[in-house]
């Protein structure tokens, strides 16, 4: 899709968030805690939107997470990641680690 839309000057990306909440979970809970808002997948949408050099990322899946860093925003609770994604990358990590060792 990033290639038929280049011509138009049109970036296509993929935003791929973590486990999620909304506003309905009580924001005191384990899960709330362990997950990110969607206003944190929306911080990262508005981020690329301003961006005038977007279409470097054109082609590309780009986790919240990795947004939230190259763009410098928070969830509502100020951190720039969740429980989950540090739970994920670090089980993705040793996984790696040990096909490396094979």
């Amino acid at each position: 899709m990033a290639e038929e839309f280049r011509p138009y000057d049109v970036t296509a990306l993929a935003v791929s968030p973590g486990a999620l909440h909304d506003h309905d979970v009580d924001q005191t809970s384990e899960w709330a805690r362990r997950t990110e808002t969607t206003e944190f997948v929306g911080r990262a949408v508005a981020a690329l939107a301003s961006d005038a050099e977007v279409a470097r990322h054109s082609g590309s899946v780009r986790t919240v997470v990795e947004l939230a860093a190259e763009y410098g925003f928070t969830d509502l609770n100020g951190r720039p990641t969740s429980e989950w994604w540090e739970t994920t990358l670090a089980r993705r990590n040793e996984h790696a680690g040990t096909q490396d060792a094979h």
